[in-house]
């Protein structure tokens, strides 16, 4: 077979895009016929069988480009001994393009081109294939971004999007001839680390990508730092199942993320413990609301100038049937993380609002009650209006509930939480930045604020008047607040010298165990009953 073409139609010389059939058959080439890629592949299967049914075949068309046929053909003799082809075939090159689409589609992310789950976890297969017959390791990373929601939600999808495909050429230019990168979906990509002779290598490869993605990012014009938490699983030390691997990796981040982030860790068996009683605080979370296992605390906040009760703190308590007390700090988180701290914080804020109104209808002063808002509650988008049908409900006046908002959260200074914060000032609502002096506000962005209190952070009242650059920092504090014309609260006050600096410092008012631990609404009732005031 010379590759001479003897007869065919205009249909089949237009496919291959000659403008004629005298031209295509002058043609001298067996290049314009089948692709050289699979031309002896379907020589060979021809002569084998001499006859191919509905077979694909891909053709090289007179400018090189690729054109795709489903062909039925026949290897025959003619009279003179030449071996001959006959047959027909039908073009099906966009069938095969959309096909190889769909292909690419379930196999790499559009939005970085790296492999997805699915291509992702074959390849981690044949990883462990290969280790085990090598006797070698393979590592199993996940890498999560830490800043990666802020900055998708403040600058946008496309900023977001842009940001992932750097992070994807920063990891590929990373990793050694061999790994693969994958991206398992939002902000998580995973690395397969193959062909490793001890885990140090594993270590070394981790610090690596710690460095390279704490370098600034370059988004609209500006640097944005992004940095990462990386979880670490091992074949066949941590496990020999694929799923378990990676399921080992995840909760080795999530404990790299409880380390402070930008830090890697290994997979233990401790940690495997620890992810098994979270979710079963996650199972019991779910139902602590309906099972009436929640309850409010108040703390007095009391006035440094005459040791009255200005108000009370509503601190939220678990007492779990089986568990016992359990720490706000574990569960606070668990809950923004599930979403249910949306319905826990309205019946926080519900119920605390009931109560100051319930004390308001006694014989002595009224007090204002403090709420906290986590991080999680503030950016919700129908937040101020659901504060406003709650005190419509409640019939309590606006100026007698305190919302706190950590500092950290303020920090975002976005134009959506300086409105979120006009709206609750014009409320009536007082409003109280809570850990003040933790998260390195920024003081042009704090003058901004419209806000009614600083309470100091109780690591800084912790040591005073004994550490001198805590009774800097927080006398500095006093000072800026009264500044700035805002009344200062300082918390977790237990000792004598502390109260005594404190008011030498012009504090405005103070909560902690030197006066009184977070005691139920009715004891808190009897201190406004009594009158109790602090002896300064």
């Amino acid at each position: 077979m010379d590759g001479v073409v003897l007869d065919c139609n205009e249909a089949f010389a237009k496919s291959l895009g000659y403008p004629s059939v005298e031209e295509i058959k002058s043609h001298r080439s067996q290049d314009f016929y089948h692709h050289p890629r699979r031309r002896e592949s379907f020589l060979n299967k021809l002569q084998e069988s001499h006859v191919l049914t509905n077979s694909q075949s891909l053709l090289k068309r007179k400018d090189g480009s690729p054109l795709w046929v489903l062909e039925n053909v026949t290897l025959m003799t003619d009279e003179d001994g030449r071996q001959i082809i006959e047959g027909t075939m039908m073009d099906i090159t966009d069938w095969k393009l959309a096909e190889e689409r769909l292909d690419y589609l379930a196999n790499y992310d559009q939005i970085t081109d790296l492999p997805t789950r699915l291509l992702y976890t074959d390849r981690l297969k044949q990883a462990i294939i290969d280790a085990a017959n090598h006797r070698r390791l393979v590592a199993v990373m996940l890498v999560d971004l830490d800043r990666f929601k802020t900055i998708n939600d403040t600058l946008g999808h496309d900023a977001g999007d842009l940001l992932l495909r750097q992070v994807a050429q920063r990891l590929a230019t990373t990793v050694q001839a061999g790994d693969t990168v994958g991206r398992t979906g939002g902000d998580e990509f995973t690395i397969i680390q193959r062909d490793l002779e001890n885990v140090q290598q594993a270590a070394d490869m981790a610090q690596k990508i710690l460095t390279t993605l704490e370098k600034p990012f370059r988004l609209q014009g500006r640097n944005y730092y992004v940095g990462a938490s990386i979880g670490i699983s091992v074949f066949p030390l941590d496990d020999e199942n694929v799923d378990s691997l990676l399921k080992n990796a995840e909760t080795a981040m999530y404990k790299a993320k409880q380390e402070g982030r930008k830090n890697y860790q290994f997979f233990t068996a401790d940690m495997q413990l620890t992810l098994l009683k979270q979710l079963s605080l996650e199972n019991n979370l779910r139902h602590a609301l309906e099972n009436n296992e929640f309850r409010i605390e108040y703390q007095p906040k009391v006035n440094l100038r005459t040791g009255a009760i200005m108000g009370a703190e509503a601190l939220l308590k678990w007492d779990h049937p089986q568990l016992g007390l359990v720490s706000p700090t574990q569960f606070i988180p668990l809950a923004e993380e599930t979403g249910s701290i949306t319905a826990v914080g309205e019946w926080v804020l519900r119920n605390a609002c009931q109560q100051c109104k319930s004390w308001q209808h006694s014989p002595y002063h009224p007090v204002r009650v403090a709420v906290n808002l986590s991080a999680y509650q503030f950016r919700q988008q129908k937040l101020v209006d659901r504060i406003a049908t709650i005190l419509d409900d409640t019939g309590l006046r606006p100026q007698f509930l305190e919302i706190e908002i950590t500092e950290t959260v303020l920090m975002q200074s976005t134009p959506e939480t300086l409105q979120r914060l006009r709206d609750l000032k014009s409320l009536g609502i007082h409003i109280s930045i809570d850990d003040f002096g933790t998260g390195f506000s920024s003081l042009s962005y704090l003058k901004q604020l419209p806000i009614d209190s600083l309470k100091i952070d109780q690591s800084f009242v912790r040591d005073i008047p004994a550490d001198s650059n805590d009774v800097a920092i927080t006398r500095a504090i006093i000072v800026l607040a009264h500044t700035l014309q805002l009344n200062v609260i300082a918390e977790g006050v237990e000792t004598q010298e502390q109260l005594q600096f404190l008011v030498a410092e012009n504090c405005d008012e103070m909560q902690g165990f030197y006066f009184s631990r977070p005691i139920p609404s009715e004891k808190f009732a009897e201190l406004l009953r009594t009158d109790s005031r602090l002896t300064i």
